[in-house]
């Protein structure tokens, strides 16, 4: 699907052109970095583009993925990116180098959705298949698993204490329960 701006990012304020976009591939997701200066967006080719917002010019390549690129997110501390792709990969990116700092493989499944803990210790992850995981960075192991989702999950994220995790699922938006795995309807 194209649209006559399908090249470039626009400013609909000003009704101007902002960031060069490649119009040969189709971008699945975006995110703004926390200090708002830099725009990341995944695409179907498996990059991740980085724009930087001051000068409006592409930043980085970041190249990792096999599959299309579904989720992004920055680490709320900055200076890190999370991918998740239909390769079941998931790379933590170093965006100051542009390199993967650590790969997590999500059991070879699609991953669909991500979300980083308020304090960007944890990474949350979701798959079609109605699972979610929720990583440890630092140690790289799953510390919570949760298959009983009623759909796929396209999008996540914790509220600021961190104990509880919002997803929607198909027309649905659920509440969890971090420590107790139970869901509220919100």
């Amino acid at each position: 699907y194209e649209t006559p701006y399908s090249d470039r990012l626009l400013d609909t304020k000003k009704e101007e052109m902002i960031l060069p976009v490649d119009n040969k591939m189709a971008l699945w997701t975006v995110v703004f970095s926390p200090d708002s200066n830099s725009l990341a967006a995944g695409s179907e080719t498996g990059e991740i583009i980085i724009w930087n917002l001051v000068n409006q010019e592409p930043e980085k390549v970041l190249k990792g993925h096999v599959g299309s690129v579904q989720s992004i997110a920055y680490c709320p501390c900055g200076g890190i990116l999370a991918s998740a792709s239909t390769d079941g990969r998931v790379i933590i990116w170093d965006t100051n180098t542009g390199s993967m700092q650590i790969e997590l493989e999500d059991t070879g499944r699609s991953v669909w959705a991500l979300a980083f803990t308020t304090d960007g210790r944890n990474l949350l992850t979701a798959s079609p298949d109605f699972t979610m995981r929720l990583w440890d960075l630092e140690s790289r192991t799953n510390v919570w698993r949760f298959s009983k989702h009623p759909d796929s999950v396209r999008a996540a994220t914790f509220t600021s204490d961190n104990r509880s995790l919002i997803t929607v699922s198909g027309a649905n938006i659920y509440k969890w329960d971090i420590a107790t795995n139970s869901p509220d309807w919100v």
